[in-house]
């Protein structure tokens, strides 16, 4: 895992889906063996994934079926047979674990990039979507790419949507009951103010000056960020999928 962790410093550039690899790698386990024929299904699904593997798969493989799961998970794709819903409840159960060890581990090794990639694999694991996909589609309810054109927005833009705008944009495709779920998870989400600043010497004394400014070489300096929210801290509920 330690290993696998490092290696993630290899992808930075490259989306946080990347990050299934080390996951699903040999030196972590989260699905026990392969089922009897389970292998020439796996032949099938293979065909079905966003990532394709880089070296021949071995089909039997225990890995293998770890990275299928995840990958039918976050594209939301319909499993070939029951068990692999069992298979895939383990599975996250133990995946959300080794994430967040892998999350303590990169800020105790004061690593942000690979945190965040972390962070970004952990949400997209929670809400079963790629970080790739439209932000609308984290929202409850909205499973069909054709409410994008619907909102013809971002996600946070819609904070502050009025009930009766939400009611009038999809009250022909959706239920009372699923519109004031979305609204209701719409104002619960957190509206953050962001400052910073930069801290250290530029003469004789210390001081601090707002972004961006310059700075001297060869001279440490501080980073502070405030993060405030601004709406009122409610229950946030987590849809999970």
């Amino acid at each position: 895992m330690y290993r696998s962790l490092f290696g993630l410093h290899r992808f930075l550039i490259i989306p946080t889906v990347i990050v299934v690899g080390p996951i699903t790698a040999p030196t972590v386990t989260v699905v026990g063996p392969v089922r009897h024929n389970e292998d020439e299904l796996h032949k099938t699904m293979i065909d079905r994934i966003r990532i394709p593997f880089r070296t021949q798969p071995q089909f039997d493989s225990p890995h293998l079926k770890t990275n299928l799961l995840i990958q039918f998970h976050l594209s939301r794709l319909e499993f070939p047979r029951v068990d692999y819903v069992t298979d895939l409840k383990s599975c996250l159960d133990q995946i959300i674990r080794i994430i967040q060890a892998l999350i303590d581990l990169c800020a105790y090794k004061a690593l942000l990039n690979p945190c965040i990639l972390c962070i970004n694999l952990l949400q997209m694991i929670i809400q079963a979507r790629w970080i790739t996909d439209p932000d609308i589609l984290t929202l409850p309810h909205i499973t069909d790419r054709s409410f994008i054109r619907i909102f013809s927005s971002y996600l946070f833009q819609l904070i502050d949507i009025k009930h009766e705008t939400l009611i009038h944009k999809l009250q022909s495709h959706l239920t009372s009951t699923q519109i004031n779920d979305i609204y209701d998870y719409l104002i619960r989400l957190p509206q953050i103010e962001l400052n910073y600043n930069i801290r250290g010497f530029w003469s004789i004394n210390e001081e601090t000056r707002q972004l961006p400014t310059n700075v001297h070489a060869d001279q440490e300096y501080t980073l502070q960020i405030t993060l405030k929210r601004l709406n009122r801290i409610r229950v946030i509920f987590i849809y999970l999928f």
